[in-house]
C-alpha cells in the first residue's frame, strides 16, 4: 500500500516534490532536522539597545515621536484593544476568543489541547484531528493583534507599550527555540516577526523596552531567521502555497 501512495504521489507531485520529500522525512526521522535547528543554542546578539536605537534604518513605520498621521478616535478601535488587554483575541478577523490574560501560547482553544512545549518542533504532529487545527494555537502567536493595540495609542494618545512587551516576553519565555508548535512553521515564524518589527520600531524609546527584554528579543530574531533560512525549500517545494512569498520578504 506504502509503495502504492508512493507511485501515486510521485505521478501526481513530480520527481522534485517526490525526492524532496522523502529526503525531508530522512533528515527527520535521522534526527538531522534537529541537529540544523537545535534546541537551547547560543545566546546571539549583535547590537546593544542603544546602538539600534541610534541606527538609521528604513522601516514602514518609525517610532511614534515622529508619526504624523491623522489621527481619529475610533470606537470600535478601543472597544478591540479593551477586548485583548483583558485577555480576548479576535482569531481569523472575525471571531472573538477569550484567552485569558495569563495564556500558555501552546493550548487549542477549541479543543483544549496542550502541545507538548518540550519537544523539538520536527516531533510535533499537526494532522491529528484529536488535537484540532494547530491553526487556533498559532493565531495569537503571529501578534497581529498587537497591531491593533499600536493603531489605538497612536490615535488616542495613549501607551499600551508596558503590555505590548510583556506580551513579547511572554511569548519568548513560553516557547524555547525550536520547541514546540510556535516553532514548527516558517510563515508563522515570518508573520510573527513582522509584527515584532512594527512594534520595535513604534515603541522603541518606550521605557519598557529595556536592554535584558532586547538581548532576548534579538536573540528570538536571530533563531526564527535561523530557522526559516535554512528551512525555506520545505516552503519552496513542499507546500507550494504563499509560504515562500512571505518569508522572502
Amino acid at each position: 500500500m506504502n509503495i502504492k501512495l508512493g507511485f501515486q504521489l510521485f505521478q501526481n507531485m513530480g520527481l522534485r516534490y517526490t525526492s524532496y520529500r522523502v529526503a525531508h522525512e530522512l533528515d527527520k526521522r535521522l534526527g538531522l532536522l534537529k541537529k540544523k535547528h537545535p534546541v537551547s543554542p547560543e545566546q546571539r546578539n549583535f547590537i546593544s539597545l542603544e546602538g539600534w536605537k541610534n541606527s538609521v534604518i528604513p522601516f514602514v513605520i518609525q517610532e511614534r515621536e515622529l508619526v504624523s498621521f491623522i489621527k481619529i478616535e475610533d470606537n470600535a478601535l478601543k472597544e478591540a484593544v479593551h477586548k485583548i488587554v483583558q485577555g480576548e483575541i479576535c482569531f481569523f478577523s472575525s471571531d472573538w476568543k477569550k484567552l485569558g490574560i495569563d495564556y500558555d501560547w501552546i493550548s487549542n482553544p477549541e479543543t483544549n489541547y496542550k502541545y507538548d512545549i518540550s519537544k523539538h518542533w520536527s516531533e510535533i504532529n499537526d494532522f491529528n484531528p484529536a488535537n484540532g487545527d494547530i491553526k487556533y494555537v498559532w493565531e495569537k502567536s503571529r501578534f497581529t493583534y498587537l497591531l491593533t493595540v499600536l493603531r489605538y495609542d497612536y490615535h488616542f494618545n495613549e501607551d499600551h507599550s508596558t503590555f505590548v512587551f510583556s506580551e513579547i516576553e511572554s511569548w519568548i519565555e513560553a516557547n524555547p527555540v525550536n520547541q514546540g508548535p510556535n516553532w514548527k512553521c516558517s510563515q508563522e515564524i515570518s508573520l510573527r516577526l513582522f509584527n515584532w518589527m512594527y512594534v520595535l520600531n513604534f515603541y522603541k524609546n518606550s521605557d519598557a523596552l529595556t536592554k535584558e527584554l532586547w538581548n532576548k528579543i534579538q536573540n528570538t530574531i536571530y533563531w526564527s531567521l535561523h530557522h526559516v533560512y535554512h528551512h525555506i525549500d520545505f516552503s519552496r517545494i513542499a507546500v507550494r502555497n504563499n509560504h515562500a512569498a512571505s518569508q522572502r520578504h
